[in-house]
C-alpha cells in the first residue's frame, strides 16, 4: 500500500474546465485574421498542452504580462486595448464542482499541492479566486518558478514546498505526458479524465491508498 501524504493537482481541465476557443474567438471580433491562423499563432496542436513560443515564453515567465499582450497584438494584428485583452484572455474557465468538491474531502487527512503551467493574469484573475485555492498547502505555478511541465524543476519546485519526498506525492494531470514526467520524478501520478464517472476515478485514487472523509 502507498503511504501518500499529499495530493498534488494540476489546475487547468482539472479545477477547471479551459475553452482557449472562446478567447481566440473573441479576438476574430478585433482582427481580420482567420481563427484557423491565431489558433496556429497561439495555441498550436502539434504540442503538449498546444503551447506556441509566444504563449510558453508567457506561462514559463520569459514575457510579463505587458509584454504578452504586445507580442500577440503584433502578431495577430490586434485592435484592442490591453484590458479588454486581458478580460479575453482570462474569461475562459470553468469551475469543475466535483473536483473541488474532491479536493476538500481530501483536505483533513492530506497536504494538497497546486501545480500549473499559467500565467500571472491567469492566477490573478482565476486560479486565486477559484473556490478550492484556500484548501492548497504549497502552490508552484511555471511563470513564478521558471519552468514549465514537462521540465523537472517544476516538480521539484512542488516537492521542495510539501517537505515530501517523491513517492509520498500523488499528482493528478489531465495531459499524458505531464503525468510520465511526474512519473520519471518518481512521483505517483494519474491521469484525470473529465469524461470518466467519478466513481471510477475516486477507485483509481484509492487503488494508491486515499481515502475519504
Amino acid at each position: 500500500m502507498k503511504d501518500i501524504k499529499a495530493v498534488i493537482f494540476d489546475y487547468g481541465n482539472v479545477l477547471a474546465k479551459v475553452d482557449k476557443s472562446k478567447f481566440m474567438r473573441k479576438l476574430t471580433d478585433h482582427n481580420d485574421m482567420p481563427y484557423e491562423d491565431i489558433s496556429s499563432a497561439l495555441y498550436p496542436r502539434d504540442s503538449p498542452g498546444n503551447y506556441s513560443s509566444i504563449t510558453a515564453d508567457y506561462e514559463s515567465g520569459k514575457l510579463t504580462s505587458e509584454g504578452f499582450f504586445e507580442k500577440v497584438k503584433e502578431v495577430c494584428s490586434l485592435d484592442m486595448s490591453i484590458e479588454e485583452f486581458r478580460k479575453a484572455y482570462t474569461d475562459i474557465f470553468y469551475p469543475i464542482g466535483s473536483s473541488i468538491e474532491l479536493a476538500r474531502q481530501l483536505k483533513p487527512d492530506y497536504k494538497l499541492g497546486l501545480l500549473s503551467n499559467t500565467s500571472e493574469w491567469d492566477f490573478q484573475d482565476e486560479i486565486s479566486k477559484n473556490k478550492a485555492f484556500p484548501l492548497f498547502d504549497t502552490v508552484t505555478l511555471s511563470y513564478d518558478v521558471g519552468a514549465m511541465k514537462p521540465d523537472k524543476q517544476i516538480f521539484d519546485d512542488a516537492l521542495q514546498k510539501l517537505q515530501l519526498p517523491p513517492e509520498q506525492c500523488l499528482f493528478i494531470d489531465d495531459i499524458p505526458e505531464y503525468v510520465k514526467a511526474a512519473k520519471e520524478q518518481g512521483i505517483n501520478a494519474i491521469l484525470y479524465n473529465r469524461a470518466e464517472h467519478l466513481r471510477f476515478f475516486r477507485a483509481e485514487l484509492m487503488g494508491y491508498g486515499i481515502y475519504f472523509r
